[in-house]
């Protein structure tokens, strides 16, 4: 089985679950099984120490409108087509995974290149992420109307040419069939690349000092939700807790007077979270909108973090009712017992709930076994 992986979203700071899927195919099938097609360039470190990409500058915004109109897809050039065209042509592949549905405006140019089987991964439910989007900020939403209608063609394209589709969780098979009017094929939770080394596992408890850590890009739910984290539980929580905020973009908002409050320390774009988890009490997800599902629940999992949540956040996990916190009150109640309790800083049953559900080695056989089906048909 030789599997083709596209990916736009591979370098992103935020590509956590594509770099996921790629292990996870590569876990199953082979390193040498699996070829990358990733775009465009970032200039991250690690695109220099990574073979398979298409070595294109940063698109800017002209590139990008020209996408957009003549490919359906800013991050589609034409560079993108030709060197896919060149690939397919040049080698046989039984699958060709799209890592979102928004590439769907390339299977016209898959299908007429290859036979092999296309898989399409929804992150979310593409409609409603768009509808959320403009309630939360129409201003903005009008800036990148044309984008987000072309996302919405494309993903179109996707539901009603490709032969597989994954979903996140049960409302999204819901909104899958709302919209596209057919069942998914696979319900796959969201996973992440197992990242903590045990050795750097610190259990030292500060009684100085307890840090609450709350890890979201600048993006309307994570902003809508911390926001109302500071301003509801924060001034309830003594002097001794500081809640530490990091996530790509997020330094933008120092100068907003919100986070220049008691006990909040707003660091934004970091190297690497591990340290930030590793020193973290406790992990706090306050998110009461969005779509698809939370990667900062996995990755408190990862950590064997102890961490409060609001529903939404919770939203295709399972079993954590004890977690989860709708209200104000809620979070401010169950913060003190923590205060109280004082918990190690690495639980091992959380740990293993990962390990056991929503790691690369827990999803690896079961999108495998999908494979193997749609092969098989």
């Amino acid at each position: 089985m030789k599997i083709l992986y596209i990916s736009s979203d591979f370098f992103r700071y935020t590509g956590n679950h594509v770099r996921a899927f790629y292990a996870a195919i590569k876990k199953y099938v082979g390193d040498d099984n699996v070829v990358p097609f990733l775009f465009p360039s970032r200039g991250r470190k690690e695109e220099e120490l990574f073979d398979g990409y298409v070595i294109k500058d940063q698109y800017n915004n002209i590139d990008k409108v020209k996408n957009t109109i003549f490919r359906g897809d800013p991050l589609v050039g034409k560079n993108v087509v030709n060197e896919l065209i060149f690939l397919l042509e040049n080698e046989k592949f039984d699958i060709v995974f799209l890592s979102r549905s928004t590439l769907g405006c390339l299977i016209e140019t898959i299908r007429a290149h290859t036979s092999a089987k296309i898989v399409s991964y929804n992150p979310d439910v593409l409609p409603d992420a768009i509808k959320g989007k403009w309630n939360a900020d129409k201003i903005q939403f009008l800036k990148f109307c044309i984008p987000y209608l072309m996302s919405l063609q494309s993903d179109k394209i996707a539901a009603n040419n490709a032969d597989v589709h994954i979903v996140l969780n049960e409302r999204d098979r819901e909104g899958f069939v709302k919209y596209y009017k057919q069942e998914p094929d696979l319900i796959l939770p969201l996973f992440c690349i197992d990242k903590l080394k045990f050795q750097d596992i610190n259990e030292d408890i500060d009684e100085n000092k307890f840090i609450l850590l709350f890890v979201g890009s600048y993006f309307w739910p994570n902003l809508e939700g911390i926001k109302w984290f500071i301003d509801n539980v924060m001034p309830s929580m003594p002097d001794h807790v500081e809640l530490q905020i990091i996530g790509n973009k997020m330094q933008d908002l120092k100068d907003e007077p919100i986070f220049r409050q008691r006990g909040v320390n707003l660091i934004g774009t970091v190297e690497a979270t591990e340290p930030y988890y590793l020193k973290a009490d406790l992990v706090v997800a306050p998110i009461f909108s969005g779509t698809g599902m939370k990667n900062k629940i996995a990755e408190a999992l990862m950590y064997g973090k102890e961490f409060l949540a609001a529903p939404e956040a919770l939203t295709g996990y399972i079993g954590f009712d004890d977690k989860e916190c709708k209200t104000a009150e809620e979070f401010i109640k169950k913060i003190r017992i923590y205060l109280n309790k004082r918990p190690k800083k690495f639980n091992p049953e959380l740990r293993t709930v990962f390990e056991e559900r929503y790691s690369v080695e827990a999803i690896s056989n079961t999108l495998g076994k999908l494979f193997e089906k749609v092969l098989g048909e």
